[in-house]
């Protein structure tokens, strides 16, 4: 038995070696195409293949990679605490997103590095260890890229996995011929899991994670709300909360997606008939594509106020689309009821509202919001 089930991992790390070895022209292709459309850094792209880094600071050197905002964000609450007990430690945060990467670039402390995450390609990942040569790899959530996690491994490099997350699809997918092997074969190689709950626990035991690492720590988000506001503005907050609380009643649309705001801004219309001085405020998950909102918005007949064009609150507006990032624990401080985004349409599953409950928000949802309420 034992036998076989290596066989099985070693085929398994085989064909995918093999397959993201042939689709690396691919990879490429899409990322030149992702830089055209301004997704991808205009002069750092290059580090999505394994070149055009930072200088490597000199000595112990731990290796946080978390994709998103919300990921870097819990990832900042414990790479902040490291840095207490070991000041003399370097910190390499590397992440996913352009609007990770620009938010973070400039807050973080002086020895915390951010930088992009290689593509999941032989190729990029060898040159990224080689010259990063992290002592200890810290992952975020879900972030299981099979080629880097088991390069690692190879190396010897100590690996932990925080705030872990299998959803049920997740766990299904993982569950195929081949990609369980390969599942097992990279949960196997984590020193420490720290699942959400018991349910995903178990997920990632079935997948192969040995019982003897998982550990329980609670929800990192939820310890996210003081950190990120120390990230942020507090001018700019405190130059909105007086537009905010000059009207009586608002509530905030956050991470909202495509065809959302279309029906937060009906729902505006429909409460504005009992509630003449409500205020809207928008926060799209993308704030990109501020003009696709706007279109919409203006077609309703609503008066919108645009906060990355430095447009002010007045008593006509019906809609404040705050199209920034990084300011969203600040907002859920200035405003009493939220909903939270990516759950009214199929195909979505919502986002996290640990902060919003934290801030003492009343939190509504769509009925697509079955991954968080999970745990």
């Amino acid at each position: 038995m034992t036998g076989h089930v290596s066989w099985d991992r070693q085929t398994a790390r085989f064909v995918y070696k093999l397959l993201s070895t042939a689709a690396t022209p691919l990879a490429l292709a899409n990322l030149l195409v992702r830089k055209t459309r301004g997704r991808e850094h205009d002069q750092l792209w290059r580090q999505r293949v394994g070149e055009g880094y930072s200088a490597r600071p000199r000595g112990c050197l731990l290796w946080f990679h978390a994709v998103s905002l919300g990921e870097s964000a819990a990832a900042t609450v414990v790479i902040r605490r490291c840095l207490e007990e070991r000041p003399s430690v370097s910190i390499l945060l590397t992440v996913g997103t352009l609007t990770a990467y620009n938010r973070l670039k400039d807050v973080l402390p002086a020895n915390v590095t951010c930088q992009f995450v290689p593509l999941d390609t032989p190729s990029a990942v060898s040159r990224f260890l080689s010259y990063w040569q992290p002592q200890a790899g810290i992952f975020m959530e879900s972030e299981l890229w099979p080629t880097l996690v088991l390069t690692a491994s190879e190396q010897q490099i100590p690996m932990a996995l925080l705030n872990a997350r299998m959803s049920e699809r997740s766990f299904h997918r993982w569950s195929l011929p081949l990609a369980r092997s390969l599942a097992a074969e990279m949960l196997s190689s984590f020193s420490l899991i720290v699942p959400l709950n018991n349910q995903e626990a178990l997920r990632f035991q079935l997948l192969g994670a040995r019982p003897d690492t998982i550990q329980f720590g609670g929800d990192l988000k939820y310890a996210t709300s003081s950190a990120s506001r120390s990230l942020e503005s507090e001018a700019a907050i405190a130059e909105l909360r007086p537009q905010l609380e000059s009207r009586s009643a608002k509530w905030l649309a956050a991470s909202t997606h495509p065809g959302e705001e279309e029906a937060i801004g009906r729902v505006h219309l429909q409460l504005r008939k009992n509630v003449p001085d409500l205020l809207t405020v928008i926060t799209p998950r993308h704030p990109e594509r501020r003009a696709e909102i706007l279109k919409v918005l203006s077609s309703q007949g609503l008066s919108v106020a645009i906060r990355s064009e430095g447009q002010k609150i007045d008593m006509g507006t019906d809609v404040y689309l705050a199209d920034t990032v990084g300011e969203l624990t600040g907002l859920y401080s200035l405003c009493p009821i939220v909903f939270v985004g990516g759950s009214l349409l199929p195909g979505l599953a919502g986002h996290n509202f640990a902060e919003a409950a934290a801030a003492g928000c009343a939190v509504l949802t769509g009925m697509f919001y079955f991954l968080h309420f999970l745990h």
